[in-house]
């Protein structure tokens, strides 16, 4: 049995699945004879001014190490040589597409250790990617968790992002 695969991805960043404010396009795939067989996700947007700043470190132990990631630049914090969380930015600069007037960027990753969570150290690597980004002009973050990830969009929600829509993922025809 061949399956066939939909998604509504455009040249933009942040426009992939099928979002919310498309339901003419829900509507044709289904139409099609498509299936949602994916999960959905929240796309969030914050204006890298909106981010917090870069702050003292949650332990005065914590250092930040800056290196290459696998989803864009990786911003390391180092508490007394291990490594405690990281968050990963990565430019979304493609070609002409998007205006000289404003870069946009994407987090790749962002993980923060079990026993590290809720001391602060994502908020500061979230701040110390922002004060970067900024630096490079790009005034645009997105991100991006499940619904069912509620510490993560509680998170989100906490530091400056809103939430830009709701995208399914996964269409498919058998």
């Amino acid at each position: 049995m061949t399956k066939q695969y939909a998604d509504g991805t455009l040249p933009a960043p942040g426009v992939y699945g099928v979002p919310d404010q498309w339901p003419h396009v829900r509507a044709a795939f289904e139409q099609a004879g498509f299936v949602h067989d994916g999960h959905t996700e929240i796309v969030y947007l914050a204006s890298s001014n909106d981010l917090p700043g870069r702050g003292e470190a949650p332990d005065a132990g914590t250092s930040l190490r800056r290196s290459l990631g696998i989803n864009g630049t990786r911003f390391s914090a180092v508490l007394r040589d291990v490594v405690v969380g990281y968050i990963e930015v990565d430019l979304l600069q493609v070609g002409e597409r998007l205006p000289r007037s404003g870069g946009w960027a994407d987090i790749g990753n962002l993980h923060i250790a079990e026993e590290q969570r809720r001391q602060g150290v994502a908020t500061w690597l979230i701040g110390q990617a922002a004060d970067w980004l900024r630096l490079a002009n790009i005034d645009r973050l997105l991100a991006y968790a499940g619904p069912e990830q509620q510490d993560c969009t509680a998170f989100y929600a906490k530091v400056g992002f809103r939430e830009l829509a709701r995208t399914q993922r996964g269409w498919v025809r058998r």
